[in-house]
């Protein structure tokens, strides 16, 4: 039995009943502590740790974008893209962490794809200046996955310190059939991409110091052309997702706890 599994066994003992694993685990080697669980039961409860914002128009009011463009449904979260009423432009949704923010650590969405061609569907993690909303430093895109069957792993350093460090990673599956498990563990030194378990990507990094918050889109991206027509909805399904840090100690039963608040 390798590590990995030997650290999925440990974390099954201590979860509390009801928390769905889908055999996702941080990577083994050290003791993790659970600090976000970012679980769909219902709207009413699921919501209540992310902030629903729209990414066209931006001027829409929460609530609108909420009924017009985030669902909860048999435990899964759906961000639902939406042709405007001129027939060219989207509107879409965006999650952001409310009051959560990690420098470091294990962060893991497991996520269902829209069949669009053209959609971006994004889990990443941003660095904001609080005051204005805006990107400060970084964004890490834990996945920009295309339909059908393409991701990317992307950062992004908007002040100029650095270009864009783009990698596109073909599979042989197409995306949008199941879901997957999209997963990043940041530290001091690298970024260390995960896809279903397996590492596919390690980036040196020297400049991603500062905490970071997480967040969902589902969006018009230039990777994968213009956006398209398609009979049913399109939607970015999300299972959840789970964020962990790193221990100096193995885990204890409240540290489970800690990542349900």
């Amino acid at each position: 039995m390798n590590g990995r599994i030997l650290t999925l066994a440990a974390v099954l003992i201590i979860l509390p009943s009801g928390l769905r694993m889908c055999n996702a685990a941080p990577p083994a080697g050290t003791p993790w502590k659970m600090t976000f669980s970012g679980e769909f039961p219902r709207q009413d409860v699921a919501l209540r740790k992310w902030t629903v914002k729209s990414r066209s128009p931006p001027d829409r009011s929460e609530a609108e974008v909420l009924r017009d463009n985030v669902e909860i449904d048999n435990g899964m979260c759906r961000l639902l893209a939406r042709k405007g009423d001129d027939g060219r432009t989207w509107k879409t949704p965006q999650l952001i962490g409310t009051g959560f923010e990690q420098r470091y650590g294990y962060f893991e969405a497991r996520i269902k794809i829209s069949k669009t061609t053209g959609l971006a569907n994004v889990f990443a993690l941003i660095d904001r200046d609080k005051a204005t909303d805006r990107m400060r430093r970084f964004w890490v895109e834990v996945v920009n996955a295309h339909y059908p069957s393409t991701y990317l792993t992307r950062v992004r350093m908007p002040d100029g310190q650095r270009s864009f460090s783009d990698k596109n990673h073909p599979t042989a599956v197409d995306l949008s059939k199941d879901y997957h498990l999209y997963g990043l563990e940041w530290n001091d030194e690298e970024l260390i991409w995960y896809f279903d378990d397996r590492e596919v990507r390690r980036l040196s990094h020297t400049l991603l110091r500062h905490p970071a918050r997480i967040q969902l889109v589902i969006g018009v991206d230039g990777h994968g052309g213009k956006a398209t027509e398609v009979p049913e909805l399109p939607a970015m399904q999300v299972d959840y997702v789970r964020v962990y840090k790193k221990l100096d100690r193995p885990p204890k039963l409240s540290d489970w706890h800690d990542g349900m608040q």
